[in-house]
Order: structure tokens, then C-alpha cells, then sequence
């Protein structure tokens, strides 16, 4: 028999044991799943199957990038120009417009004698084009223009009407153009030389119709000018020369054409 006043140190004999072998087991079999045994029960601790579907959702999420719309748009990425975009290397294809003034005259070697002298008289140019990019630094352009040309002339130091003559002209040139990146990424200046044909559509002095000068004239010109790169297409400022072979008078006199022309334009890129 067991004394009574032993009761309680003959429960804790027995009870610590039973702890222990509890708290052992507790913690081995937190061990086998990988687990803390500090962990407490009312943590949340997710299953394998959510665990799965929120990897899942992460996955799927850095796999198809946040298109973000409405006001708060984001802005291009830093890099990318405006002649990546619409008006530049999209399309091989341009076609634009020009506008011009021209000072022309007389040159050869009946243009000044003794008592004569060509000086230099205005005229204006209006200019349909299509251009063709060839590789990035080569391109090859046609022009259709309707141009005005003649020469003022004083005789014996007497200024007299000026002679005006209207062409219908044809050109076509080689064109060079290269990105002025130090200045601006988006602007680009060209150069071009070639041939051009012109037929004669009338030649005036003071109103009074002339005869006497040939229906077609040849010449070469070349200039040289800059484009500005916009997202809906590319103002353009360019000056050229033109050179006249051939005598444009059908009698004796030698003479044929000189100009220089300025030109503002604009060039829209072609969907094909």
C-alpha cells in the first residue's frame, strides 16, 4: 500500500514520463512532414492544392505581361523613336508633295553679249513624287512637276519683260540620306543627283504668246535637303540646282536653262 502523503509524487512519476514520450512523438511526426514543431496549430498553413494553384497563378501572370489601358497608359519604352513607328522603316514606299520657288535665268554662250545681258527672273514649282528605299542608306525617287523657268534681260542697260516659259517635267535621281544622330535622332538629311525631261507647255513675254523655243529640254540637277521624322508622316526642306543641256532656242542663239529652286514638302509612308 501506498502511503497517502506519497500520492503526489507517485502521480508525478508517472505523468512526467508520459509527456515526454507525447512530446516525442509530437515532434517526430512534425520531423516527417518537413515541419516546425514550434508551429502553432492556428497558423495557416496552406495545402498542396492551393499551394499549386496560386504557383500556377503566378506563373500564368509573369507569362502574359499587364497591358495596361485608359489614361494611365504607359509612354513608349525608352528606345524606341518615332522613326521606328509610322513614318519611317515600316514601309519601303513614299509619296509626298512639294512646293517651290525658283530664280532662273539664261545661261550658254549667246545668254550675254554686247548689248545684252539674262538676269536672274522668279518662277515656282509644284511637285508630286515617289520615293523607294533601295537599303537603309539608298533610295531611288521620280518627280512629276509642273515648273516655271525663264530669264529677265536688259538691253543696253534697259531692263525688258521677262521671258517665261512653263514645262511639264520628269525627274529621276538616286537619293543618299543619313540620321543626323548627334544633332537629332529624328532628323535626316539627304542628297540626290539625276536627270530630268521637260515638255514644253507655253513660253509668254508680257502676256503675248512666243514661238521660236524648243518643245523639250534635258538637264541634270542635285541638291541636297533635311526631314523631320513624324508619327503621321515627315515635313521636308530641300534646294537643288538645275543645269540645262541642249539650246532651247530654235534659232541661232545658244542659250539654254539655269535655276535654283528652294522646296518645302511632305512624305507619308505607302501600306505595301
Amino acid at each position: 500500500m501506498i502511503d497517502t502523503a506519497c500520492w503526489p509524487i507517485y502521480f508525478l512519476s508517472v505523468l512526467c514520463p508520459v509527456m515526454s514520450l507525447e512530446q516525442s512523438l509530437h515532434e517526430g511526426s512534425y520531423s516527417a512532414y518537413g515541419l516546425n514543431a514550434s508551429s502553432e496549430y492556428d497558423e495557416d498553413v496552406p495545402s498542396s492544392s492551393t499551394g499549386t494553384s496560386a504557383q500556377n497563378n503566378d506563373e500564368k501572370a509573369r507569362a502574359e505581361p499587364e497591358v495596361e489601358t485608359g489614361p494611365n497608359k504607359s509612354a513608349p519604352k525608352k528606345g524606341s523613336t518615332v522613326r521606328e513607328s509610322l513614318c519611317r522603316q515600316d514601309s519601303r514606299f513614299f509619296a509626298g508633295g512639294k512646293l517651290g520657288a525658283i530664280v532662273a535665268t539664261f545661261g550658254g554662250p549667246d545668254a550675254d553679249g554686247e548689248f545684252i545681258e539674262s538676269t536672274y527672273s522668279a518662277g515656282f514649282a509644284v511637285n508630286a513624287f515617289a520615293r523607294y528605299v533601295l537599303r537603309e542608306h539608298w533610295s531611288i525617287q521620280s518627280e512629276l512637276a509642273y515648273t516655271t523657268r525663264g530669264s529677265d534681260s536688259t538691253v543696253e542697260g534697259e531692263d525688258r519683260p521677262p521671258f517665261d516659259l512653263s514645262y511639264l517635267e520628269l525627274t529621276f535621281a538616286i537619293q543618299t540620306q543619313w540620321t543626323l544622330s548627334q544633332i537629332n535622332k529624328h532628323i535626316q538629311a539627304y542628297a540626290y543627283l539625276g536627270p530630268a525631261v521637260g515638255y514644253l507647255l507655253s513660253a509668254e513675254r508680257e502676256g503675248r504668246e512666243l514661238t521660236g523655243f524648243k518643245s523639250v529640254d534635258y538637264g541634270l540637277y542635285g541638291g541636297a535637303g533635311l526631314n523631320f521624322a513624324l508619327p503621321f508622316g515627315t515635313p521636308l526642306f530641300d534646294i537643288r540646282y538645275y543645269y540645262g543641256i541642249p539650246d532651247i532656242d530654235e534659232t541661232q542663239r545658244n542659250i539654254s536653262h539655269r535655276a535654283f529652286s528652294v522646296f518645302l514638302g511632305y512624305e507619308v509612308p505607302l501600306p505595301f
